[in-house]
């Protein structure tokens, strides 16, 4: 991921990422990362997070937004209990 490079990390333009997002409820999102280590998604996340801390975004219709978002990482496994998982992501928020 351009601009977000981990000094541990030999990041190129050509890394991807791969993602599934799923809406969980209202403006909660579920994002499940395959084959990715946790400390270099968790920079990625810190730095987005950083830098959209202090802008203000303006809709066409002239609604001013804050951009801003919680959020928390958990290494799983497919044969692991979600539920289990998903209990130790929300109370790590």
């Amino acid at each position: 991921v351009p601009g977000f490079e981990d000094p541990d990390e030999d990041l190129t333009e050509e890394e991807q990422i791969e993602y599934t997002c799923i809406r969980y409820y209202q403006n909660t999102f579920i994002i499940t990362i395959q084959n990715s280590k946790i400390l270099l998604l968790d920079n990625i996340i810190s730095n987005i997070n950083s830098s959209i801390k202090n802008k203000t975004l303006k809709s066409k219709s002239g609604v001013i937004l804050q951009p801003k978002f919680a959020y928390s990482l958990e290494e799983y496994k497919s044969n692991e209990n979600f539920l289990g998982i998903f209990e130790n992501l929300n109370n790590k928020l």
